[in-house]
C-alpha cells in the first residue's frame, strides 16, 4: 500500500522510516481525513507499539513517519526458521496482546495485524502501523465489501478491512459492527502460523482465503505440533472462533491467560534461582524457606510480599513512602532496558535512606505504560509520592548520542508536582544524573542525606558507557520475571561478564556476577570446579574494587553459604548490606532468611520479612507464608497464602502454600485437597500435577491420595514443555518415591537410575565419606545419599550418610540441621533402617522447621514407620 524509505532526521540525528502512499492509492483518498485518523493513532505510547511521529502530505501524496527499528519482521523470521519455539511464541503473543490491550483501551483498533507488521528487536516484539488500515478506510470512504473480488482489490493494498490471510470473518463480510475483536482473530492466525510453521489456510488464493475464514475450521494445532500445551492450543482455537462473541472478549483477557501459561512453557531457573532447593532434594517441604541465596544474587525471584493489612506489621517505622515507577521510553523499544535500569538505579539510591520507605520494583513494574491515575497508584501501593519520568536518546549535530531524562515527583493526593527538572547527559554522565535526581527527591521529601550517603549516591561506578550498558542489560533481564529460561539466565551472566570485560574496574558488575555465580552453585548441576573458580574470581574482584557496596556484601554472603558454609560470616555481610541499604527488599528478605534460621534471632528474621512485605505490596507473599509456617505461626501463614491467591490466582504458589499450612496446622488432608482442587479447576490437572513435582514437596500424593495419585502415575516427562535438568531430576525422583511407596522396587530403581545420571554427572563414586564444606557440597551429598540408597547401592549410600552425620556433629544453623535430618531419614528409609529413620525425624520436626508433626502423621511415605513406638509417640504430638 505504500513505498517505504529509510531516512535520517537531520535535526535530531536519528534514522526514521517514511511511508508514502502509492499514487494509485492516493488518487481516491482524502488526505486530510487520512492525516486526522493517523493523528488519533499517533497518541499511542507503549513499549510494544511503534509510534507514528508525523503524518502529512507532499506533492499530493499522503505520508507518515515512524522510528526505525533495528531487527527484522516476524515474517522474515518465519520465512527463515519456520515453526518457532513454544515458549518464544507465548512470549510473543503476550507482548502483542499487551500492545493490543493498550491500543484498544485507547479506542484504536489495528485491523491489519500480520507478521509483516510485527517487528522483532532486542528479543522483543513491537507492532507497527496501528490505525493505518482505519485511516485508509476512512479516507477512501470505504464501506462494506460486497464480494471477494472487491475485497481482494481493496485488501491487496491493506485498505479498509485488512489483509485476507489474517482477516476475521466479520471483516471479510464487511460487517460495519466489526470491532476490536478482529485484532484478536488476527493474533490467533499469527500464533497458529508461528507454532505450526504454516498458515492455517495455506496454499489458497485471496478469494479462497476469505471464504476459508468465513466457513472453514483450521486443522487442530495439536496435529501439526503435538508438543503445544493443550491450554495454549485451546486459547488459539478460541481466538480463531468464527463468531466474535465466542472469542476472548478483550486483549486484556488474553494477556491474563498467557500469563497463566508462561510459567508452564518457560523453563524454570535452576532450583537455586527460584529460591527453592533443587528438585532432587525436595522432600516433604518447600526448601524455599531456606537461606534464599538467589535473593543475594539480586534476582529478587524469591522475594514474596503481602498487603500491609495482612500478617505482622514491621517493627521499624518506614517514614515517608515513595514509589519510583518505570520510566517511559520514548525511543525505540531496544532502548527500553536503559529507561528501566535508570529507574532501578534511582530506586536503589533512595533505598539507602533509613527514613524513606521505597516501594520495591517488583511491585511497581506492573505500572509500566499504565494510564491509571496517580491517585489510584498511590492508594494501591500505599505511598504519598510517586516519581515518574520519561527517557529518550537523541543524537546531536555533533554526532554524540545523549540521553534526555525528565523526572517528576508528584504528591498523589493533590496531584501537585513537588519537583521536576530536565536533564541532558552523555552516557558517561548518567551517574551524576541519577545522583542529582535522588538528591532532589530526598530534599523535596525533607529527607536529609548525611555525608556518607551523599558520597555513596554520588559515586561513579564506571566511566565506561558500554560497560554500564551491559550491566543494565543484565540487571533488567534478571529482574524481568520470576521465570527465566536457561538461555535467558545465561544472558544475564554473559551481560555481567561482558560488562567487566569492558571495564575490569567496574566493582558493582563484579559483585553482581559473583552473586549470580554463587547462587548457581546451589544446584548440583553447576557445583563444579570451573564454576567455583569463576565465582571466586568475581568475588575477589568485587571485594577489591567495591568493598563497601551493598552488592558486594550480598555476594560475600551468598558465597559464604554456598561454598564456605559460614553462616556467621553471611549474617555479618548481610548486616553490612542492610546498613548500606536499609530499605532494599532483596536485602531485607535475604537477611531475614539468615536470621530466621539462627534460633536467637528467629523473630528478628520474621520482622525483616514483614518489613520487606510493606515495601513490596503488589507481589504474592509466598516467602512470608513459608517462613511464618516454619515458625508454627499458622494464622499469619494462611493470611499470606490467601493474599497470594487473591493477588495471583493463576500462580500455583499460593495454593500450595495454603495447602501445606493447613496440613501443618492440623486442619487435615481434606481441607488441603479442597485448596488444590480449586487450583486444578483454575490451572488444569496436568499443570497442578507438574507443579506438585517441581514446586512442592516430593511425592505429594503420599499425603493427598486420589485422584492425585492417579495423575502422578500418568504424568510423563513430555508433560513438561521444555524440561530443565532440575525438572527432569525432580520428576525422576518423585516417580521413584511413588513406586517405592507402592512396593514396586524395580520401577523405583529405574527412576533413581535416571535421576543419578543427572545429579551424578561428572562425579565419581567416592571411596570414603566426602567432605561437606558449603551448601553447594551439602546439596550434592544430600541428593546422592537418597538416590544411592534408592538404587540399592548400600555401601556408597552409607558413605554419603557418614558425610551428612559429620555435618550434624558440627551444625551451623537450624536450616542445615533440619534438611540434613530430613535427608538422612529418607536415606535410612530406603535402606530399611527404621530406628535410624525415626531418630532423624525426631530431630527434623519443628517448629522451627519445614516439617511438622501433623504432616508427618498423614504422609504415606512414612507408612512403613507406623507401629514403631517412637514414631507413634512423635506423631501423637500433632493429633487433634
Amino acid at each position: 500500500m505504500s513505498r517505504v524509505f529509510v531516512a535520517r532526521d537531520a535535526r535530531l540525528g536519528r534514522r526514521v522510516v517514511v511511508k508514502v502512499l502509492r499514487p494509485d492509492l492516493a488518487a481516491g483518498l482524502s488526505a486530510w481525513r487520512f492525516e486526522r485518523e493517523v493523528r488519533l493513532a499517533a497518541g499511542l505510547q507503549h513499549p510494544h507499539v511503534v509510534p507514528v511521529h508525523v503524518a502529512g502530505e507532499i506533492d499530493g501524496l499522503p505520508f507518515y513517519t515512524m522510528p526505525y527499528v533495528e531487527g527484522e519482521s516476524l515474517r522474515q523470521r518465519l520465512t527463515r526458521e519456520g515453526a518457532l519455539p513454544v515458549a518464544g511464541v507465548v512470549r510473543l503473543m503476550r507482548e502483542l496482546a499487551d500492545a493490543l490491550a493498550y491500543a484498544h483501551d485507547a479506542g484504536v483498533v489495528h485491523r491489519d495485524l500480520k507478521p509483516e507488521n510485527v517487528l522483532l528487536s532486542g528479543g522483543h516484539a513491537v507492532v507497527a502501523d496501528f490505525g493505518i488500515a482505519k485511516a485508509l478506510a476512512a479516507a477512501t470512504h470505504a464501506g462494506g465489501v460486497a464480494d471477494a473480488a472487491a475485497l481482494t482489490t481493496a485488501t491487496a493494498a491493506g485498505v479498509a478491512v485488512g489483509t485476507p490471510a489474517y482477516m476475521a470473518p466479520e471483516q471479510a463480510l464487511g460487517d460495519p459492527a466489526a470491532d476490536h475483536r478482529v485484532d484478536l482473530y488476527a493474533l490467533g492466525v499469527l500464533a497458529y502460523e508461528a507454532l505450526a510453521g504454516a498458515h492455517p489456510f495455506a496454499a489458497k488464493t485471496p478469494q479462497q482465503l476469505v471464504a476459508a475464514h468465513i466457513t472453514e475450521a483450521p486443522g487442530p494445532l495439536a496435529d501439526r505440533r503435538p508438543e503445544v500445551p493443550p491450554a495454549l492450543a485451546a486459547l488459539i482455537a478460541r481466538l480463531l472462533a468464527k463468531h466474535a462473541d465466542a472469542r476472548p472478549q478483550s486483549a486484556n483477557a488474553v494477556v491474563r491467560e498467557l500469563d497463566e501459561l508462561l510459567p508452564a512453557v518457560a523453563p524454570r531457573r535452576a532450583a537455586a534461582l527460584s529460591g527453592r532447593a533443587p528438585s532432587a532434594r525436595r522432600r516433604r517441604v518447600m526448601i524455599a524457606c531456606g537461606l534464599v541465596l538467589l535473593v543475594a544474587a539480586g534476582a529478587g525471584v524469591a522475594v514474596r510480599s503481602r498487603l500491609r493489612t495482612n500478617g505482622p506489621r514491621a517493627s521499624h517505622p518506614l517514614g515517608t513512602r515513595v514509589a519510583v515507577l518505570p520510566f517511559d521510553n520514548l525511543g525505540p523499544d531496544a532502548d527500553d532496558y536503559f529507561a528501566q535500569g535508570l529507574a532501578d538505579a534511582i530506586r536503589g539510591q533512595l533505598a539507602t535512606l533509613p527514613s524513606l520507605g521505597v516501594i520495591d520494583g517488583h511491585s511497581t513494574v506492573q505500572y509500566r505504560g499504565t494510564t491509571k491515575p496517580l491517585r489510584n497508584i498511590g492508594r494501591e501501593l500505599g505511598v504519598a509520592y510517586v516519581l515518574h519520568g520519561v527517557v529518550q536518546w537523541e543524537r546531536g549535530a555533533d554526532g554524540v548520542r545523549r540521553v534526555q531524562v525528565r523526572p517528576a515527583l508528584v504528591h498523589v493526593d493533590d496531584g501537585i508536582t513537588r519537583w521536576t527538572a530536565p536533564y541532558t547527559a552523555e552516557p558517561t554522565d548518567v551517574f551524576q544524573v541519577q545522583a542529582d535526581i535522588a538528591d532532589h527527591v530526598a530534599r523535596a521529601l525533607d529527607v536529609a542525606l548525611d555525608e556518607r550517603q551523599r558520597l555513596e549516591v554520588a559515586t561513579v561506578p564506571t566511566r565506561n558507557a558500554a560497560a554500564y550498558d551491559q550491566y543494565l542489560r543484565g540487571l533488567v533481564i534478571e529482574q524481568s520475571t520470576a521465570y527465566l529460561s536457561a538461555a535467558r539466565f545465561e544472558e544475564v551472566i554473559e551481560a555481567y561478564a561482558r560488562s567487566v570485560a569492558l571495564d575490569p574496574g567496574f566493582g558493582l558488575a563484579w559483585a553482581k556476577l559473583a552473586a549470580a555465580r554463587a547462587a548457581l552453585l546451589e544446584s548440583p548441576s553447576f557445583a563444579m570446579g570451573a564454576n567455583v573458580a569463576l565465582a571466586r574470581q568475581a568475588l575477589d574482584s568485587a571485594q577489591r574494587l567495591a568493598p563497601n557496596a551493598a552488592e558486594t556484601h550480598m555476594a560475600v554472603a551468598a558465597f559464604a553459604i554456598a561454598m564456605d558454609g559460614d553462616p556467621v560470616r553471611a549474617v555479618e555481610a548481610m548486616r553490612a548490606a542492610y546498613r548500606a541499604r536499609p530499605n532494599d527488599v532483596v536485602v531485607l528478605v535475604t537477611l531475614g532468611a539468615h536470621l530466621f534460621w539462627q534460633r536467637p534471632t528467629l523473630n528478628e528474621g520474621l520482622a525483616m520479612m514483614a518489613r520487606a512485605a510493606e515495601l513490596d505490596p503488589r507481589r504474592p507473599s509466598g516467602q512470608a507464608s513459608r517462613f511464618f509456617r516454619a515458625a508454627g505461626r499458622y494464622p499469619e501463614a494462611l493470611r499470606y497464602a490467601d493474599h497470594s491467591i487473591a493477588l495471583a490466582p493463576d500462580d500455583f504458589t499460593g495454593y500450595s502454600d495454603k495447602a501445606v499450612a493447613l496440613i501443618d496446622a492440623g486442619a487435615g488432608v481434606v481441607a488441603a485437597r479442597a485448596v488444590l482442587d480449586s487450583a486444578v479447576r483454575r490451572l488444569g490437572a496436568v499443570a497442578v500435577t507438574r507443579a506438585l513435582v517441581t514446586d512442592w514437596w516430593a511425592d505429594a500424593t503420599a499425603v493427598l491420595g486420589e485422584p492425585y495419585e492417579g495423575r502422578l502415575e500418568a504424568l510423563t516427562l513430555a508433560d513438561f514443555p521444555v524440561p530443565t535438568s532440575d525438572d527432569s531430576s525432580g520428576y525422576y525422583y518423585v516417580k521413584a518415591q511413588f513406586w517405592h511407596r507402592k512396593g514396586a522396587r524395580a520401577r523405583a530403581v529405574a527412576y533413581c537410575d535416571s535421576n543419578r545420571a543427572i545429579i551424578g554427572r561428572g562425579r565419581p563414586v567416592p571411596d570414603t565419606a566426602p567432605v561437606v564444606t558449603g551448601t553447594a557440597d551439602l546439596n550434592v551429598v544430600r541428593a546422592l545419599a537418597s538416590t544411592a540408597a534408592c538404587q540399592g547401592h548400600r555401601d556408597e549410600a552409607l558413605r554419603y550418610v557418614a558425610a551428612l552425620r559429620e555435618v550434624q556433629r558440627r551444625p551451623r544453623h537450624l536450616f542445615d540441621e533440619m534438611v540434613v535430618a530430613m535427608s538422612l531419614a529418607e536415606a535410612y528409609l530406603f535402606l530399611g533402617d527404621r530406628d535410624a529413620a525415626v531418630s532423624q525425624l525426631e530431630r527434623a520436626v519443628g517448629p522451627p522447621s519445614n516439617l511438622s508433626v501433623n504432616r508427618l502423621r498423614v504422609d504415606g511415605f512414612y507408612a512403613s514407620l507406623r507401629g514403631h513406638p517412637r514414631f507413634e509417640a512423635l506423631v501423637s504430638r500433632g493429633a487433634r
